[in-house]
């Protein structure tokens, strides 16, 4: 029942459940392919540039997911994490792993860096609509800062130690940094996310208060469209890029001419022009030569570079 009940399950937001095998010794579980993969591990590559929009539209879509699911018959997800967070092809985010309490490990999910304090200190590991906003919040100060939860690789507590330190609370919570890096993000947004990850779970906004105060910030790109943003920054990209090969360029050339006046100045200019062309110049016999010796009184003081000494001997 539940099951078929996944399968109806329709919004932009939220990952198609294909079907699931419970009958074998291992349980499988299908789902749509989103191409980009996860959030995570995009966020973990860093191999994208984002600015306040994208951030913005990446969000709204995770909101808009939960909003949907928090309403529908699953209600609470209880694993929402940045690895469920699917992305695909035209860079939409679509919530996946949802409804299937079965296939979820309780005692790797205590481990977890997007479980509610309050249910970490639970066993097994509860869900909550509050406990979903929490996890929201972990996987909104990824977007915003581009790093790994918590940027647990960088931290010197170990995961053990600072999970403790979240379910301790007190009066200075422990929370991710929302530090940024060249990027304008309006204070209204952090704002969000702090009131997200409150440790009272009733002071936690709901899906329909975080939307409505998303699409405010976001009134100013209302008829913008992400994919066409995408194309955007990388039309962008292309043109710097042009323009860098091209100032690269004229230097090079400026050198080539230099070298180039260089060689002609110190060798026979059919000599110069064979070793330009990569041919190899044979040596030539005469029978009868003249040496020219001279001794230049002062030299180390008249001349200090062998340019000098090119342009001013006679």
């Amino acid at each position: 029942m539940q099951r078929s009940l996944l399968r109806k399950l329709e919004h932009d937001n939220v990952n198609k459940f294909i079907g699931a095998s419970i009958d074998g010794s291992e349980y499988l579980v299908v789902w749509r392919m989103c191409a980009r993969g996860s959030l995570q591990t995009i966020i973990s590559k860093g191999v994208f540039t984002i600015d306040s929009f994208f951030i913005i539209c990446i969000i709204r879509d995770i909101a808009e997911g939960l909003h949907y699911l928090h309403r529908s018959f699953v209600s609470a997800i209880g694993n929402l994490t940045s690895a469920t967070c699917l992305v695909n092809d035209a860079w939409q985010v679509k919530i996946s792993g949802f409804g299937i309490p079965f296939f979820i490990d309780r005692q790797i999910q205590k481990e977890s860096l997007w479980v509610a304090p309050e249910h970490l200190a639970e066993d097994p590991v509860g869900e909550s609509k509050p406990g979903d906003i929490y996890s929201f919040a972990i996987i909104c100060s990824e977007v915003i800062t581009r790093k790994p939860a918590w940027n647990i690789v960088e931290r010197k507590e170990t995961t053990h130690d600072l999970l403790y330190r979240i379910k301790r609370g007190g009066h200075t919570l422990m929370r991710p940094e929302l530090t940024l890096d060249g990027v304008e993000i309006s204070s209204g947004l952090l704002n969000l996310v702090r009131d997200c990850w409150s440790q009272d779970p009733g002071d936690r906004p709901s899906t329909e208060f975080i939307l409505s105060q998303i699409r405010d910030m976001n009134k100013c790109y209302k008829n913008a469209n992400l994919m066409d943003h995408v194309f955007s920054m990388l039309e962008e990209y292309t043109t710097s890029l042009e323009l860098e090969v091209d100032d690269r360029t004229k230097e090079l050339a400026e050198e080539k001419k230099k070298a180039d006046n260089l060689l002609g100045r110190m060798l026979p200019k059919q000599v110069a022009e064979r070793l330009k062309l990569g041919q190899t110049v044979e040596p030539e016999g005469f029978d009868s030569v003249t040496i020219f010796f001279s001794d230049v009184v002062n030299i180390d003081t008249e001349f200090c570079v062998p340019e000098n000494l090119i342009n001013k001997a006679p």
